[in-house]
């Protein structure tokens, strides 16, 4: 009997679950690990059509993973990485990312209160759509957040949008002027749950 190779998504799959066991097992009170969904705006185009927060005449995707925090004490500074899996579905395209977030949060509060902070990202393209155009398979992107947090007994609530800024463009298209970039302007509205 053959074994088929598994497939990028379940690579993925696999190490989401890895992310949320060993974070599960982290028993320092510093690391919290927290579920996170996102419904994502976004376009692809050669122009940039700027980065707007709430923007209209978007497609739109979701974003599914996890995330581990990290709060050295007694300071303000929550550091944060994990992993995720974007959806989006461009024109007649569906683009498949696994993608690597590390970032910084400032939050003031300490029961409910706010946080802003930087971060970027790492983007590997799971599928490919079309072999006719020349997608690129890694991105790169910078990462602005502003939300709000609260906390439930034991679960902290986080609501923010993040603005994306992704410097790699997806796909280098033809015209006839030449070569083009197309790059992705995105938005997104964010849920983490952390225990």
């Amino acid at each position: 009997m053959k074994h088929r190779p598994k497939s990028p998504k379940t690579k993925l799959c696999g190490l989401i679950i890895l992310l949320v066991l060993s974070a599960a097992g982290a028993s320092a009170q510093n690391f919290h690990y927290a579920p996170h969904v996102a419904l994502a705006k976004f376009t692809i185009k050669d122009v940039s059509p700027g980065v707007k927060l709430f923007p209209k005449v978007y497609s739109s995707g979701y974003e599914i993973g996890g995330l581990v925090f990290y709060n050295p004490p007694p300071t303000l500074f929550h550091f944060y990485t994990g992993l995720s899996f974007t959806r989006l579905n461009y024109e007649y395209y569906d683009l498949s990312y696994g993608a690597i977030p590390l970032g910084l949060n400032i939050q003031i509060g300490n029961k409910a209160g706010i946080f802003l902070g930087p971060g970027i990202k790492l983007w590997l393209l799971l599928n490919d759509p079309d072999k006719s155009y020349d997608f690129n398979r890694v991105l790169y992107s910078f990462t602005a957040q502003l939300g709000v947090f609260f906390t439930v007994k034991s679960l902290k609530f986080q609501l923010y949008p993040q603005l994306e800024f992704v410097k790699t463009p997806v796909y280098v298209g033809a015209t006839w002027r030449g070569p083009r970039d197309y790059n992705l302007y995105m938005t997104s509205y964010n849920l983490s749950v952390s225990f």
